[in-house]
């Protein structure tokens, strides 16, 4: 098992990989599947990442595994960026997989902190060829809790450093070249819209059945709950962690007239998402809704509440009484920035491996494909996400276009999350508050979400933040959290 060298110089680890680790000391080994398309080696992926990776043809090229990893000549967390640009880094130099392949590092440090890196194409000695790609990552060694306890994280042990260069085919047999509007296609194929009920049997996994006429009638009958997910996600995942006392509690009060709508979150604008809603209603229906709504799903939310003069009702009535956001970017977030769209995967990817919720899998495979496409520097198509940017064309429209009151009653749940798990910590006040330069819940900031932004529903008066160990991804696992909820549907 090769040493890494501390004073930066190139440290060949085997199969054509080249270390430089400066300030670092440790044992790398090399870990390669014979050719591009095989799989990683057994057994080192979780099982939603190894599911999220094999069903968005991503497969490891080159694993290269550190142990014992140990600082030298400082503390090694200064200055810590996404990039390493600070005095401790490890940067990989490794082949380039061909002209058929786009390829991104995938890094996770001891503390199973994850985050994605495109590389740059590198020019080497004759006699190593051209054809090679380098990434550099932070080197810096994280606080780990439970180190030789066996546990695993999404790539190795905690306790070990894993830096896998992925490789996927740059054509997609169904969806055509990876490029910019990929992400689009893919959700318009494997995230159609769709609107299903949401009963204490099922509401956690995925359904066929068809939402009928006979549906749209039932929930017609008298006050309705309607569902909303965010980005990335659907109803079965966004909502699955709400504990079963609370869906049969909603299913009660409302007789059964509780649903969700499934809808596309990276290619497609809320208003969109509004829009197809809409003509889903019968015509000549009165709908009368509470809304839950979650992350980007909240501006969806809005948009039904706040704008149905522009949408094409024709005949139909809505009235929305209650909408509960719950960590919803209202003043947006800076991760949606193209500078920080990486930053903003590498969080939700973290949230979702330290602290899962059910059927992660959906929120994976979305990440993926966005990484995918903005591997190879493609951007367009991806106005869900940029829907979400604060000083955006979106947010300004939806923020300053309303200057009278609503009906609607607004009610609002942020979080300012601190975790407690040492490597988290760090990554999140590393890198995801220094880009907010505010308090957040990992991925929207805490005071976005009810204070003021220039529309006249703001801010929020009947709101709450959580301070702790709530994330984005976790409101609906937190027992005070959905009690909240549920008193606000009783207001």
């Amino acid at each position: 098992m090769p040493a890494l060298d501390a004073t930066g110089r190139d440290r060949d680890v085997g199969d054509d990989v080249i270390l430089r680790t400066p300030g670092l000391e440790g044992d790398a080994e090399v870990r390669r599947p014979s050719r591009p398309g095989e799989r990683g080696p057994a057994g080192v992926t979780r099982k939603a990442m190894e599911q999220a990776l094999k069903s968005t043809d991503l497969q490891a090229f080159r694993t290269v595994e550190i142990a014992r990893a140990r600082q030298v000549g400082g503390d090694g967390r200064a200055g810590r960026t996404r990039g390493g640009t600070d005095e401790s880094y490890i940067e990989l130099e490794a082949p380039d997989a061909g002209p058929d392949f786009g390829q991104v590092l995938l890094y996770q440090d001891e503390a199973g902190v994850i985050t994605w890196h495109t590389g740059e194409v590198v020019k080497r000695a004759a006699e190593r060829g051209t054809g090679r790609r380098t990434y550099r990552v932070w080197g810096g060694v994280a606080k780990t809790e439970g180190e030789g306890d066996g546990t695993r994280g999404l790539l190795s042990a905690i306790g070990s450093k894993v830096l896998t260069v992925v490789v996927f085919p740059l054509i997609d047999p169904v969806l055509g070249k990876v490029g910019d509007y990929f992400a689009q296609r893919w959700e318009a194929r494997h995230r159609p819209y769709g609107i299903r009920t949401f009963g204490p049997t099922g509401y956690g996994k995925p359904t066929t059945a068809q939402w009928t006429a006979a549906d749209w009638k039932r929930v017609a009958e008298g006050r309705a709950l309607l569902f909303i997910h965010g980005t990335g996600s659907r109803s079965h995942s966004g909502f699955g962690a709400l504990p079963p006392s609370f869906v049969k509690w909603v299913h009660a009060t409302y007789e059964g007239r509780v649903f969700a709508v499934d809808h596309p979150t990276i290619g497609t604008s809320p208003r969109e998402n509004a829009e197809w809603l809409i003509d889903q209603f019968p015509r000549g229906s009165k709908l009368d809704l509470d809304i839950i709504c979650h992350s980007r799903g909240g501006l969806f939310s809005r948009v039904l509440a706040e704008q149905q003069s522009a949408l094409n009702l024709d005949e139909r009535q809505l009235a929305i009484r209650r909408l509960l956001m719950i960590g919803v970017p209202n003043a947006g977030t800076a991760l949606a920035d193209g500078d920080h769209i990486l930053s903003f995967i590498d969080s939700y990817t973290t949230l979702l491996n330290l602290l899962p919720a059910p059927a992660v899998v959906d929120v994976l495979e979305t990440l993926v494909t966005v990484v995918k496409q903005v591997a190879l520097g493609a951007f367009k198509g991806l106005d869900g996400i940029s829907s979400m940017l604060p000083k955006g064309a979106y947010l300004t429209k939806l923020n300053v276009g309303l200057r009278s009151q609503i009906p609607t009653r607004y009610f609002a749940m942020g979080s300012n999350f601190e975790p407690s798990q040492p490597g988290l910590g760090q990554f999140k006040d590393g890198i995801i508050d220094k880009i907010f330069g505010a308090d957040n819940d990992g991925i929207v900031p805490t005071g976005g979400v009810a204070d003021g932004n220039g529309s006249s529903m703001f801010p929020v008066a009947d709101s709450h933040v959580f301070q702790g160990e709530v994330d984005h991804s976790g409101y609906f696992r937190n027992k005070e959290a959905v009690k909240l909820m549920q008193d606000w549907l009783k207001a």
